[in-house]
């Protein structure tokens, strides 16, 4: 099974490397201008934004927290996310969170508040993008109720999973199941984040998610004609892309998507240079937290 996912990863990559051949010479010209390195910038602002986002979940759950070592953990495994296959980088995160004296037990409620908000944050752009895409609406009001909207589900939800978490404790008393008693658990813990931290966390996560949008549109803008909406459009394939674990960072799969969504059968040009500029933007996320390992660990050298 293994060896077949590799050679799906391989055709999928090799199909992206294809729509990347159909760009124009002069219109790779304009990937590399001032606009480009704005859109960098940005970036850079972006996942700095990013890993104090992780600081304040970490502190939620291990009050000793400090956002140096927060910020070093974030980059570390983006790096390693950016250029290997499968959940390296996740699993590096674990490691340095246990290095950092983490709990098992705390290091699965980052991680999963980490996820939870991102994917919340993701629908909530998708919402965004269908309904704008319908109706002739306000942009601006639609992204209000889009954020009201998850606000109202992230705070009803909590209050139904305290309710599950109470029946499930209810039912391990009676039953004396192990098994329950280990998700309840994992329930419980957390729920010891309070519900309006994890709203603000929500917020806080779309408006990063957003950001990055911005700069995929002020790259991608440079070049071909493509809108804001559109751009959360392709920020939102590439994240559904990139979750399916068949990828490399989405290549490939993404450009199928794109190419039978919101792309016809002539717009291979458009549809490279948003995989080039995907490219860019990897590449770049690597290089940071690639200097930030290299810093770290010629400190650790230079102490010995």
């Amino acid at each position: 099974m293994k060896l077949i996912i590799n050679i799906i990863k391989i055709i999928l990559l090799i199909y992206a490397f294809y729509f990347i051949s159909k760009i124009e010479y002069s219109t790779l010209k304009g990937l590399f201008n001032k606009t480009q390195l704005y859109s960098i910038f940005i970036l850079i602002i972006f996942h700095s934004f990013r890993s104090i986002r992780f600081f304040l979940i970490s502190v939620e759950f291990e009050k000793n927290s400090k956002y140096r070592d927060s910020f070093i953990i974030y980059y570390i495994s983006l790096a390693l996310t950016v250029i290997t296959p499968g959940g390296i980088g996740q699993l590096s995160r674990i490691k340095l969170l246990s290095d950092k004296g983490f709990t098992n037990l705390n290091i699965y409620n980052v991680l999963m508040i980490e996820k939870i908000t991102d994917v919340l944050a993701i629908l909530s752009i998708l919402f965004f993008f269908i309904i704008s895409s319908i109706y002739n609406i306000n942009l601006y009001l639609i992204l209000t109720l889009s954020a009201l909207l998850f606000s109202v589900i992230i705070f009803f939800g909590y209050s139904i999973v305290k309710v599950i978490s109470a029946f499930i404790s209810k039912k391990t008393i009676e039953t004396k199941q192990s098994s329950l008693k280990f998700i309840n658990t994992l329930i419980t813990s957390l729920l010891s984040m309070p519900k309006g931290n994890l709203i603000i966390t929500y917020l806080y996560t779309t408006a990063l998610w957003f950001l990055f949008i911005y700069v995929l549109w002020i790259g991608l803008n440079s070049v071909v004609n493509i809108n804001f909406l559109e751009s959360s459009g392709v920020f939102v394939i590439n994240s559904i892309a990139v979750a399916i674990p068949i990828t490399f960072s989405g290549y490939g799969l993404r450009e199928i998507i794109l190419e039978y969504t919101m792309y016809d059968n002539n717009s291979y040009n458009t549809i490279a240079v948003i995989t080039l500029q995907y490219t860019i933007i990897y590449l770049i996320s690597f290089l940071i937290g690639s200097l930030i390992l290299i810093w770290t660990k010629y400190k650790l050298w230079m102490k010995k």
